[in-house]
């Protein structure tokens, strides 16, 4: 409900298509990597991150990195 809430106030200053996608990818990311701390699993992967995390991670980086070059296109 909160990343809702985010998304419907980030929604009138979206400046290419697919922003608020990403945006929504980024801030499920965090959501979700938070959330796995919660989670009663003790098998970790890189030291004290879960595989969860370890996705979560990349979810977030692929949506950051991909929104640098949309934007770079857009405003090129």
């Amino acid at each position: 409900l909160v990343i809702l809430l985010i998304l419907l106030r980030l929604e009138k200053g979206c400046r290419f298509r697919g922003e608020l996608f990403l945006d929504y990818l980024s801030l499920y990311g965090v959501a979700r990597f938070l959330i796995e701390y919660l989670r009663d699993e003790p098998f970790a992967v890189f030291g004290v991150f879960t595989v969860g995390q370890v996705a979560c991670l990349g979810i977030i980086l692929f949506a950051l990195v991909l929104r640098g070059v949309l934007r770079r296109r857009v405003a090129a």
